[in-house]
């Protein structure tokens, strides 16, 4: 699940499905111990626990679930003795995307889906080249990373994502700092200051130079018309570390 639309898309469904404050509360809290659990299908916690988080008592939260239940948010199953019950969340953001391609014809939909796969393989090419660019390693990859790297990918205003978050891999990689940290705030300049392509960084390199200051530290070739692959993009980036004794 993707934290942040599964959030909006609650709140989406809220308008039309209305729950008590202590649902929300209660429905907050379960996405909360789902989301540190790793995202599982069915996760079990402690009412105690969840009595901790959101300040109700053992009543209100056997109330507020069932609540939650009937109006289609979760599901759960009791279990015997002191065993806590078993939890499953719905995945809202999901099922309102379902509600919106019903409204189009079947040939409206494969597009969307198309694009969804094509970000989903973006993203996992960008993990990739970031483990082998030593940024980061595979314990490192979390569902945050990955939304991180997708809000890039969608809303950033990149004309080619992929190949500016590759800059930015590249940038780090000489040891400049080897973060993910790094690369994501090269990133959030570049959008603030309006760069959406190579050829935006090579004219605002010019520029600073022009001003004796040196303001980004890229190779030249940014006029290429052709992108990099991934792998191009790694031997440039090893490259580098090397150079910069990394």
């Amino acid at each position: 699940m993707n934290y942040i639309k599964l959030i909006n898309a609650f709140y989406d469904r809220l308008e039309t499905n209305s729950l008590s404050t202590s649902a929300i509360a209660l429905w907050h809290a379960l996405v909360h111990v789902n989301n540190k659990a790793g995202w599982q299908r069915e996760f079990s916690v402690a009412v105690s626990v969840l009595c901790v988080k959101t300040g109700l008592s053992e009543r209100t939260i056997s109330n507020a679930r069932n609540d939650l239940k009937m109006k289609g948010y979760l599901d759960f199953k009791s279990r015997k003795g002191s065993k806590s019950a078993m939890y499953s969340l719905v995945d809202l953001s999901g099922t309102i995307a379902d509600k919106v391609f019903d409204k189009g014809s079947d040939n409206d939909n494969e597009p969307k889906q198309d694009q969804k796969e094509d970000e989903d393989t973006t993203v996992d090419r960008i993990l990739e080249l970031l483990e082998k660019s030593k940024i980061l390693e595979k314990k490192d990859i979390t569902e945050f990373l990955r939304d991180d790297i997708d809000d890039v990918i969608t809303t950033f205003g990149f004309e080619q994502p992929e190949e500016m978050i590759i800059e930015a891999i590249k940038d780090a990689a000489r040891g400049n700092g080897r973060t993910w940290k790094f690369v994501y705030m090269k990133l959030v300049d570049w959008k603030k200051k309006g760069i959406k392509t190579k050829l935006d960084l090579e004219n605002q390199s010019g520029e600073g130079e022009a001003n004796g200051k040196k303001v980004y530290q890229h190779r030249t070739g940014y006029g290429r018309p052709s992108s990099k692959s991934a792998e191009q993009a790694l031997r440039e980036a090893e490259e580098a570390r090397r150079a910069w004794g990394g």
